[in-house]
């Protein structure tokens, strides 16, 4: 009430960090029946492997108070993967365990952004309303040894995640999440409406690669740095790093259908996959 009278414009997000839905539901229950004069919006921090929160939130909270809520802070934690002259480390003598090298740059340059990715999907494709990283800070120079969940090099060039972030920003930006339509446990595919636009984030959970096979072929496909992939008839090559699945002269619904009805195969195989999320 005291930042209502200070500013009657003024807009309150509520409860910060709070990871837990049900946490903020018992709050709730002390504000008592008039909680929404005390907020206007709720916050959440659901970083990456704490997304599968976000059904849960749409659920009990997003679908039963009508109430928008934000992932306000979420970012993943890297060490980049810079190599040469413009390495902020020097690697010395031989390495005791070298998975651990090869380790760094796997998840400097794909890993991090692929959580990145899905991190996006399954927050906003689930409901949430904003999206905000956390951080951009110039603060991994050379002579700091530890992963930070910073986009930047200590020369301000952009790792990878903080590319494949803007590219999430440049595809989806003003879109509606509208739930996972994937018909199949081994996949993903969140379907998101951007002004009468369908555009689908699809990947495989279990890291198998698939095709991914549409009734249509009224579509663009990007990868996850934004690059379009050529598709020869209405395949599409799918496996853990997302994809964009772009509908072109197609409406939300008549393209939700046709995932809804897609056929998944293994890619160089004639194998066909029959599990679906109902059985």
């Amino acid at each position: 009430n005291a930042i209502h009278r200070a500013d009657p414009e003024a807009k309150i997000v509520g409860f910060g960090g709070v990871y837990d839905y049900n946490w903020i539901l018992s709050s709730i229950g002390y504000m008592g029946t008039n909680w929404k004069n005390y907020l206007d919006y709720i916050s959440t921090h659901l970083y990456p492997g704490g997304e599968g929160n976000a059904l849960a939130f749409k659920t009990n909270i997003i679908d039963q108070y009508n109430i928008e809520v934000w992932n306000t802070e979420t970012g993943m934690w890297d060490t980049g993967f810079y190599k040469g002259s413009n390495s902020n480390f020097i690697t010395v003598g031989e390495a005791i365990w070298p998975y651990k090298d090869s380790e760094r740059y796997h998840v400097g340059s794909i890993g991090a952004a692929e959580k990145v990715a899905i991190n996006f999907l399954q927050t906003i494709g689930n409901g949430m309303s904003r999206y905000f990283y956390y951080d951009s800070r110039q603060y991994a120079d050379p002579s700091y040894i530890r992963s930070h969940t910073t986009i930047l090099e200590y020369d301000y060039t952009i790792r990878a995640k903080g590319i494949a972030y803007s590219i999430i920003a440049s595809i989806f930006d003003h879109t509606k999440g509208l739930g996972d339509i994937s018909n199949d446990t081994s996949t993903s595919a969140y379907l998101f409406d951007k002004f009468g636009t369908p555009i689908v984030g699809i990947w495989t959970i279990d890291y198998v690669n698939r095709y991914f096979t549409l009734g249509t072929d009224k579509f663009k496909v990007y990868n996850l740095m934004g690059n379009e992939i050529i598709i020869t008839g209405n395949s599409i090559p799918i496996g853990r790093t997302p994809v964009y699945v772009v509908g072109q002269g197609i409406t939300t619904e008549e393209f939700k259908t046709f995932f809804e009805q897609g056929a998944l195969s293994y890619r160089n195989a004639s194998k066909s996959l029959s599990k679906s999320r109902s059985s």
